[in-house]
Parts: C-alpha cells; sequence; structure tokens
C-alpha cells in the first residue's frame, strides 16, 4: 500500500484543530486558577474585616476598662497613654507582618505560566526544526545543554 501524503489543506486543518485543543486547554486551566485566586481572595477579605471589626470592638472596650480602673488613680494619663503606644505597635506588626506575607506569597497562576513556559520550550527546541542536527537533538534527548555527546569524551580517553 503507497503512502498518500495529506493535502495541504487537510494539515493546515489538523494544525489548526492541535492548536485550538491546546489553547483551549490552557484556557481552562486559567480559569480554574482564576476561579481559585478569587474564592481565596473573598474568602480572605471576608474574614480580615470580621476579624478587624472584632479586633476594633476588643480593642476599644479593652482600653475603656483600663482607662476606668486607674481612673481614680494619678497615674489615668500615664495608663491611657500606654494603651495608646501598645495599640500603635501592634497595629505596626501586623501591616509589617502583612506586607511581609504579601511579598512571600506565590504567584497566582503558576500552574498556566508554567504550562505556557513548556510549551514554548517544547516549539523551540531542536527537535521541534527540521533543520537541527543530529548532535543537537541528542543534547536535548540525553538534557545535555552544552551539545556535547558523552561518547566523544569516552573515545578521546580511549
Amino acid at each position: 500500500m503507497a503512502y498518500e501524503p495529506q493535502s495541504l489543506i487537510s494539515a493546515l486543518r489538523a494544525l489548526a484543530a492541535s492548536v485550538l485543543a491546546v489553547g483551549r486547554t490552557r484556557l481552562e486551566l486559567f480559569s480554574l486558577e482564576f476561579a481559585e485566586q478569587k474564592s481565596n481572595a473573598l474568602k480572605a477579605g471576608i474574614f480580615a474585616a470580621v476579624g478587624l471589626l472584632c479586633l476594633a470592638m476588643g480593642a476599644a472596650v479593652f482600653t475603656a476598662f483600663v482607662a476606668v480602673l486607674f481612673w481614680d488613680t494619678p497615674h489615668r494619663v500615664l495608663v491611657i497613654g500606654l494603651l495608646a503606644l501598645a495599640w500603635v505597635l501592634a497595629g505596626a506588626i501586623c501591616l509589617f507582618m502583612v506586607q511581609r506575607s504579601l511579598k512571600q506569597a506565590k504567584s497566582p497562576f503558576a500552574l498556566t505560566l508554567a504550562e505556557l513556559e513548556r510549551d514554548y520550550d517544547v516549539l523551540t527546541s531542536p527537535l521541534a526544526d527540521p533543520d537541527a542536527t543530529a548532535t543537537e537533538k541528542r543534547a536535548v534527548v540525553t538534557r545535555n545543554p552544552a551539545g556535547v555527546d558523552p561518547r566523544d569524551d569516552e573515545e578521546e580517553r580511549a
């Protein structure tokens, strides 16, 4: 049975279908990661707002409680000033921790970016280039970035 080459149009259709399938897969991955990021941000925002409200109410009540305890003493102004200083320090520490956690947060859409990077590596690989030499192709297969065939070294040593 003789092999019949595909027509140019059917080859282009197959290429377009492959590109669309890869693009669709990447968009699905992106949409899943986007939904996850959206959910995490919404959850964190709600918990942060409720937590801040509760902390503010607790801080106000605690400050009033301590002020009432020391109201009849000569140290009441000092105590209120120390409480204010403590709240300012606590707020500064919290802001520092938020800043640090934002800097250490992983990049959103890391999986999508990694997949796109792998796609780029495959498309720019010497294996995908019909004009690449056999040495270049072997270097990719053996993950030898220098493009040197290890068998050449063995022959030189012998």
